[in-house]
């Protein structure tokens, strides 16, 4: 199974890298994906904190909507996505869910949830699609520890697929195979103030399973 995974894609952002964005779906098509999974904040939302409309190309739901729908690269490849903070934004503000609005815009997006979902890939393989609340820590890998630390012998993902943090990153930990997805927008002028970096780009990952459908090889 070959998997396109990205996230934190922020259309409607001034700081969206359309460019980044086309040739990773470009690439995807190349390496002939099974599915493409998005780990959240599809939209870059609205006053998510004092002056966020100013980094604002597109206001509102509406507009930000549209702009996903017309400017995502439709391949002809299955989209997975769930939504994050930014997305859920327009939902505290004015009601609207914004994943459900793009599914039924888009034939090929197909809406998971809100912050999280897991889906099966395989016989005895999931993929959990997570976009978690707190803030950057001063590692790279420490909330993925964390979220692993915290998932139940029984509950755990094949492959844990993480956005929020706009870092990428390889993990293998309790069995977990955790990949950060990285982010399409350049670092903000808020994100230089404090100091964090974006990541740009995203994952093609081939998974090649056993006969009895667990992973063997990543």
């Amino acid at each position: 199974i070959k998997l396109g995974l990205a996230g934190d894609l922020h259309v409607g952002s001034k700081y969206h890298n359309s460019s980044v964005m086309k040739d990773l779906f470009k690439r995807f098509k190349q390496e002939k994906v099974n599915g493409i999974y998005l780990t959240g904040d599809i939209t870059e939302g609205y006053n998510m904190r004092p002056g966020h409309a100013h980094e604002c190309l597109y206001h509102g739901a509406d507009d930000q909507i549209y702009a996903v729908v017309e400017q995502v690269p439709d391949i002809k490849v299955p989209i997975y996505f769930i939504t994050g903070d930014h997305d859920y934004s327009h939902y505290k503000s004015a009601g609207v869910d914004v994943g459900k609005h793009i599914s039924e815009q888009r034939d090929d997006m197909h809406y998971m949830g809100s912050f999280n979902a897991k889906i099966q890939i395989g016989k005895k393989t999931t993929i959990e699609l997570q976009h978690p609340a707190k803030g950057t820590a001063y590692a790279i890998s420490y909330h993925m520890q964390k979220l692993a630390e915290a998932m139940e012998g029984g509950t755990k993902p094949s492959i844990l697929a993480v956005g929020h943090y706009h870092k990428i990153e390889y993990l293998f930990y309790r069995n977990i195979h955790i990949l950060q997805t990285g982010t399409l927008e350049n670092q903000t002028p808020w994100m230089r103030r404090m100091n964090l970096s974006a990541h740009l780009g995203g994952w093609v990952v081939e998974f090649n399973m056993k006969g009895d459908g667990t992973i063997d090889r990543v």
